[in-house]
């Protein structure tokens, strides 16, 4: 079998099973995060067949191992968890989780590629140079990134179930309560036209990145230019459209109210969520208010409750931010009920 057709199967099936997996709103189970795991131990030990250590073998193999824990850690990130009303716990992947784990599986077919037909006198001139033994190196390089990055996501799923479980649930009679009182609607009021600055700025930091570093490592290595310049094109393309939709997306999403009753939120942009909060059940109000917020004169406010995760306002104005925390933290002492 060639290195690309091994590296086609090893690298769809990767990508077909998380996707199917993680992709949209899902359920956490102990079986959906070791679906991705059991897939990768199959490939392993399909397409592993040495494990070679002379020279600079080892050290490539480590990077990808590193480089794959890295990229499993900002993609646990982009999978963000919440608990649902009926106590279930799910995690909701988007656009950009999916990006992250593409891209990945599209570099490695392409190097794939490329090393049977694009600069394979380059590659074995720079195995010669820096003493690497032949394609298996190559080949678990990226098998073991796969696997470092699936162990990192299911890892950081692990953290988020643990946390979300360590919150005290409250009995089913005050859940009955709140839904019985309050109707969950869209909230009324917009945040300013100053949090699509904020968004827009986020979307480069996010989707940026990845594609400056193929560009440099483009300039840097003149033999594998070629393979560089489609990684760069094929990560930069995707990353330019979420650029250009999402701040505009989510802006027309997010919406937040208080009421003498309640807080109401809505938020995100492919997947939205409303949300509704009982003052009476409010424990604590907090301000958010990170570097990029400031830089725009925007702050948010979270909202924590007994029974489920934090209700956050983002791309508040900073005083309609700082009067909100006042007013809330003045009305929850005045309500009574079963925050406490």
């Amino acid at each position: 079998m060639s290195q690309f057709l091994a590296a086609l199967i090893a690298s769809g099936t990767i990508l077909a099973i998380v996707l199917a997996t993680d992709l949209g709103q899902r359920r956490i189970t102990t079986m959906r995060m070791l679906r991705s795991v059991i897939a990768v131990a199959v490939v392993i030990a399909i397409f592993v067949h040495s494990f070679p250590t002379q020279g600079d073998d080892l050290p490539l193999q480590l990077v990808g191992i590193g480089t794959g824990l890295i990229f499993g850690l900002i993609a646990g990130a982009l999978l963000p968890a919440h608990r649902h009303g009926s106590g279930e716990l799910y995690t909701v992947g988007g656009v950009g989780y999916a990006l992250v784990w593409i891209v990945l599986s599209l570099g490695r077919v392409l190097f794939a590629y490329g090393a049977e037909h694009w600069f394979t006198e380059d590659l074995v001139r720079f195995s010669i140079d820096y003493k690497i033994s032949g394609a298996d190196t190559y080949a678990n390089t990226f098998v073991f990134m796969s696997l470092a990055m699936v162990l990192a996501r299911t890892a950081s799923l692990m953290t988020k179930m643990r946390r979300l479980k360590s919150g005290a649930a409250v009995g089913e009679e005050q859940l009955s309560e709140t839904n019985a009182t309050m109707r969950l609607r869209a909230p009324r009021n917009r945040v300013p036209g100053r949090a699509i600055g904020w968004w827009s700025v986020q979307s480069a930091l996010f989707a940026l990145p990845l594609p400056l570093t193929f560009a440099i490592l483009w300039a840097s290595i003149p033999p594998t230019r070629e393979l560089f310049m489609w990684f760069t094109l094929i990560s930069l393309l995707p990353g330019l459209l979420y650029m250009a939709v999402m701040p505009f997306w989510r802006y027309r999403v997010h919406r937040w109210e208080v009421t003498d009753e309640a807080v109401y939120a809505a938020s995100g942009w492919l997947w939205q969520q409303w949300r509704v909060v009982p003052l009476s059940r409010v424990q604590t109000v907090d301000t958010l208010r990170g570097p990029l917020q400031q830089l725009f004169g925007l702050s948010g406010i979270s909202v924590t409750t007994a029974s489920s995760s934090a209700v956050r306002i983002k791309g508040l104005d900073q005083k309609v931010g700082d009067e909100l925390v006042a007013y809330l933290t003045r009305a929850t002492q005045a309500v009574p009920g079963d925050a406490a």
